[in-house]
């Protein structure tokens, strides 16, 4: 009786999790200012990277985890910035809303993400948008047409504590067998 609890706990533990990073990326052809310095009609690409297994609900929709004030990168024309405020990607599939925060909100709306979740790939999304976030380079403020993409990494990373737990699984499994099978042969003799 010991040894199938303990197969079965051996076998439910050893379910194999697997981490998948995603990178979203909202890029923006926008005009407006990075601390005093004015821009128009320049490129604008925010880049987070994040794990699926990750992803929490989050009032009706999905949301990230924070993210620490330097894991969002700012492509702009005075150079790359960093956030100076955490900040969180969050969706809302039944308003086809997805929105990258920090202070400010860049916000995508298009049917096309009506249902999106996070935790998949999805091709180029556009929409209108602008706002304002504080930047390592000072403020960033702009308006202009918003690009949304998220792309996953080619393979599933299997988290350690997984291998281990399959492992235990696979020994559990093996020592039921053997059991099984001295017992068949005693009950034989």
């Amino acid at each position: 009786m010991l040894l199938g609890r303990i197969l079965l706990a051996g076998v439910l533990l050893s379910v194999a999790a697997s981490a998948v990073p995603i990178t979203y990326t909202f890029v923006v052809s926008a005009s407006g200012f990075i601390g005093s310095t004015p821009f128009t009609n320049q490129t604008l690409t925010f880049t987070v990277t994040t794990d699926t297994s990750l992803i929490t609900p989050f009032l009706g929709g999905q949301i990230t985890p924070v993210l620490p004030v330097s894991s969002v990168s700012v492509s702009t024309p005075a150079g790359t910035a960093t956030f100076v405020n955490v900040a969180v990607v969050r969706a809302d599939p039944s308003s086809g809303l997805v929105a990258l925060s920090s202070g400010g909100n860049l916000n995508v709306f298009s049917p096309l993400l009506n249902g999106y979740d996070l935790r998949t790939a999805i091709g180029s999304v556009t929409s209108s948008g602008g706002t304002i976030f504080q930047t390592s380079l000072g403020t960033l403020m702009f308006s202009g047409g918003v690009t949304f993409t998220a792309s996953l990494a080619l393979q599933a990373t299997p988290l350690p504590p997984s291998i281990v737990l399959t492992l235990v699984g696979l020994a559990c499994m093996g020592l039921y067998v053997a059991r099984r099978k001295l017992t068949r042969f005693l009950a034989v003799e």
